[in-house]
Protein backbone atom coordinates (compact mmCIF):
# COMPACT_ATOMS: atom_id res chain seq x y z
CA UNK A 1 0.00 0.00 0.00
CA UNK A 2 2.72 2.76 1.11
CA UNK A 3 4.86 1.65 -2.42
CA UNK A 4 2.06 1.66 -4.61
CA UNK A 5 0.63 4.94 -3.20
CA UNK A 6 4.28 6.70 -3.35
CA UNK A 7 4.66 5.10 -6.96
CA UNK A 8 1.09 6.13 -8.07
CA UNK A 9 0.01 9.04 -6.12
CA UNK A 10 -3.43 9.26 -3.87
CA UNK A 11 -6.60 8.82 -5.36
CA UNK A 12 -7.08 12.87 -5.49
CA UNK A 13 -3.51 13.30 -7.43
CA UNK A 14 -4.93 10.71 -9.77
CA UNK A 15 -8.61 12.78 -10.26
CA UNK A 16 -6.04 15.82 -10.75
CA UNK A 17 -3.75 14.11 -13.01
CA UNK A 18 -6.80 12.34 -15.26
CA UNK A 19 -9.58 14.84 -15.04
CA UNK A 20 -10.33 17.61 -17.46
CA UNK A 21 -12.60 19.49 -14.83
CA UNK A 22 -11.81 21.19 -12.18
CA UNK A 23 -11.32 19.27 -8.81
CA UNK A 24 -11.42 20.46 -5.14
CA UNK A 25 -9.92 18.41 -2.84
CA UNK A 26 -11.53 18.67 1.04
CA UNK A 27 -9.40 19.46 3.61
CA UNK A 28 -8.85 17.02 6.78
CA UNK A 29 -11.74 18.01 9.42
CA UNK A 30 -10.16 20.51 11.52
CA UNK A 31 -12.41 19.08 15.21
CA UNK A 32 -15.26 17.17 15.60
CA UNK A 33 -18.21 18.59 14.30
CA UNK A 34 -20.78 19.78 16.98
CA UNK A 35 -23.86 17.98 17.34
CA UNK A 36 -26.66 20.08 16.93
CA UNK A 37 -29.94 19.37 15.14
CA UNK A 38 -29.44 23.03 12.30
CA UNK A 39 -26.53 22.68 9.64
CA UNK A 40 -24.78 25.64 9.31
CA UNK A 41 -23.21 25.87 5.69
CA UNK A 42 -19.82 26.79 5.21
CA UNK A 43 -18.83 30.85 5.20
CA UNK A 44 -16.16 31.54 2.74
CA UNK A 45 -14.88 34.68 3.43
CA UNK A 46 -11.40 34.15 1.78
CA UNK A 47 -10.35 32.60 -0.98
CA UNK A 48 -6.17 32.72 -1.85
CA UNK A 49 -4.80 31.94 -5.53
CA UNK A 50 -1.54 30.54 -5.81
CA UNK A 51 -0.18 31.51 -9.27
CA UNK A 52 3.00 30.84 -11.33
CA UNK A 53 2.09 32.61 -14.09
CA UNK A 54 1.27 29.33 -16.38
CA UNK A 55 -1.86 28.79 -18.28
CA UNK A 56 -2.99 26.82 -15.96
CA UNK A 57 -2.65 29.52 -13.08
CA UNK A 58 -4.22 31.79 -15.73
CA UNK A 59 -7.76 29.62 -15.80
CA UNK A 60 -7.29 29.11 -12.19
CA UNK A 61 -7.56 32.65 -11.55
CA UNK A 62 -11.16 32.91 -13.21
CA UNK A 63 -12.40 29.85 -11.04
CA UNK A 64 -11.33 32.14 -7.96
CA UNK A 65 -12.51 35.29 -9.05
CA UNK A 66 -15.59 33.55 -9.63
CA UNK A 67 -16.14 31.27 -6.21
CA UNK A 68 -14.73 35.05 -4.54
CA UNK A 69 -17.33 36.93 -6.06
CA UNK A 70 -19.74 34.39 -5.26
CA UNK A 71 -19.33 34.50 -1.83
CA UNK A 72 -18.54 38.08 -1.39
CA UNK A 73 -15.09 37.21 -0.26
CA UNK A 74 -12.10 38.40 0.10
CA UNK A 75 -8.79 37.22 -3.05
CA UNK A 76 -5.42 36.89 -2.19
CA UNK A 77 -3.38 36.80 -5.19
CA UNK A 78 0.00 35.34 -4.18
CA UNK A 79 3.26 34.29 -6.01
CA UNK A 80 6.37 32.55 -5.01
CA UNK A 81 9.66 33.67 -6.01
CA UNK A 82 11.53 29.96 -5.81
CA UNK A 83 14.75 30.49 -4.23
CA UNK A 84 16.18 27.37 -4.58
CA UNK A 85 16.68 25.07 -1.03
CA UNK A 86 16.01 26.19 2.34
CA UNK A 87 20.07 26.28 3.53
CA UNK A 88 19.82 28.85 0.47
CA UNK A 89 17.05 30.49 1.66
CA UNK A 90 19.11 30.94 4.66
CA UNK A 91 22.11 32.54 3.37
CA UNK A 92 19.90 35.25 0.87
CA UNK A 93 17.76 35.67 4.19
CA UNK A 94 21.59 36.55 6.10
CA UNK A 95 23.29 38.16 2.54
CA UNK A 96 20.91 39.50 0.19
CA UNK A 97 23.81 40.08 -2.28
CA UNK A 98 24.51 36.16 -2.70
CA UNK A 99 21.93 36.12 -5.11
CA UNK A 100 21.81 39.55 -6.64
CA UNK A 101 19.14 38.72 -9.61
CA UNK A 102 16.75 38.01 -6.41
CA UNK A 103 15.17 41.89 -5.61
CA UNK A 104 14.69 41.84 -9.85
CA UNK A 105 12.87 38.23 -9.82
CA UNK A 106 10.52 39.95 -6.78
CA UNK A 107 9.74 43.47 -8.75
CA UNK A 108 9.30 41.11 -11.50
CA UNK A 109 6.63 39.02 -10.18
CA UNK A 110 5.05 42.13 -8.53
CA UNK A 111 4.41 43.88 -12.08
CA UNK A 112 3.06 40.09 -13.03
CA UNK A 113 0.74 40.26 -10.27
CA UNK A 114 -0.69 43.34 -10.57
CA UNK A 115 -1.06 43.00 -14.46
CA UNK A 116 -3.17 39.41 -14.12
CA UNK A 117 -6.44 41.74 -13.25
CA UNK A 118 -5.88 44.95 -15.67
CA UNK A 119 -8.89 46.39 -14.43
CA UNK A 120 -9.72 45.45 -10.65
CA UNK A 121 -12.96 47.63 -10.85
CA UNK A 122 -14.89 45.36 -12.34
CA UNK A 123 -14.09 42.56 -10.37
CA UNK A 124 -16.59 41.89 -7.50
CA UNK A 125 -14.76 41.30 -4.79
CA UNK A 126 -11.66 42.80 -2.30
CA UNK A 127 -8.42 41.84 -3.96
CA UNK A 128 -5.22 41.81 -2.05
CA UNK A 129 -1.68 41.07 -3.94
CA UNK A 130 1.30 39.36 -2.34
CA UNK A 131 4.83 37.87 -3.44
CA UNK A 132 7.44 35.59 -1.41
CA UNK A 133 10.49 34.34 -1.60
CA UNK A 134 11.24 30.88 -0.43
CA UNK A 135 9.54 27.32 -0.97
CA UNK A 136 6.75 27.99 -3.20
CA UNK A 137 4.62 25.20 -1.21
CA UNK A 138 5.76 26.42 2.72
CA UNK A 139 5.16 29.92 1.23
CA UNK A 140 1.56 29.28 0.36
CA UNK A 141 0.18 27.32 3.38
CA UNK A 142 1.96 29.78 5.74
CA UNK A 143 0.43 32.72 3.47
CA UNK A 144 -3.44 31.05 3.77
CA UNK A 145 -2.44 30.33 7.51
CA UNK A 146 -1.99 33.98 7.79
CA UNK A 147 -4.63 35.22 5.84
CA UNK A 148 -7.24 32.16 7.18
CA UNK A 149 -7.88 31.55 3.54
CA UNK A 150 -11.30 29.23 3.41
CA UNK A 151 -10.20 27.86 -0.13
CA UNK A 152 -6.60 27.39 -2.05
CA UNK A 153 -6.97 28.21 -5.70
CA UNK A 154 -4.17 26.32 -7.81
CA UNK A 155 -3.26 25.31 -11.90
CA UNK A 156 -2.06 21.88 -12.15
CA UNK A 157 1.11 20.75 -14.07
CA UNK A 158 2.17 24.32 -13.21
CA UNK A 159 6.40 25.56 -13.87
CA UNK A 160 7.56 24.44 -11.29
CA UNK A 161 10.73 22.28 -11.27
CA UNK A 162 8.86 18.54 -11.05
CA UNK A 163 6.96 19.89 -13.76
CA UNK A 164 9.61 20.88 -16.03
CA UNK A 165 11.90 17.57 -15.63
CA UNK A 166 8.59 15.56 -15.70
CA UNK A 167 6.10 17.45 -17.91
CA UNK A 168 3.25 14.33 -17.25
CA UNK A 169 3.70 14.63 -13.29
CA UNK A 170 1.46 15.99 -10.84
CA UNK A 171 3.01 19.47 -9.81
CA UNK A 172 5.24 19.01 -6.28
CA UNK A 173 3.59 22.20 -5.27
CA UNK A 174 0.10 21.41 -5.69
CA UNK A 175 0.81 18.52 -4.34
CA UNK A 176 2.36 19.35 -1.37
CA UNK A 177 -0.53 22.07 -1.01
CA UNK A 178 -2.94 19.51 -1.53
CA UNK A 179 -1.18 16.69 1.09
CA UNK A 180 -1.20 18.95 4.10
CA UNK A 181 -4.59 18.36 4.37
CA UNK A 182 -5.46 21.86 6.52
CA UNK A 183 -7.15 23.60 3.22
CA UNK A 184 -9.51 22.50 0.12
CA UNK A 185 -7.69 22.82 -2.56
CA UNK A 186 -9.46 23.80 -6.56
CA UNK A 187 -6.97 22.26 -8.67
CA UNK A 188 -7.40 23.70 -12.27
CA UNK A 189 -6.26 22.25 -15.52
CA UNK A 190 -5.71 24.24 -18.63
CA UNK A 191 -7.87 22.36 -20.93
CA UNK A 192 -5.00 22.49 -23.73
CA UNK A 193 -2.66 20.21 -21.36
Amino acid sequence: RGINRLRDGSVAECLVQESICPVLVAARPRNKPPETERFEPPVMKTVLLATDFSRNSDRALTYALRWAAQWSARLTLVHTVETGSRAMQTVTDLLPESDPGREHRIREAWEKLRTLIPDPTHVHCQLDHEVRDGDPREQILQCAVERKADLIVMGARGLGRSSLTHPFAWGSTLSGVTRDGRFPVLAIRHLGC
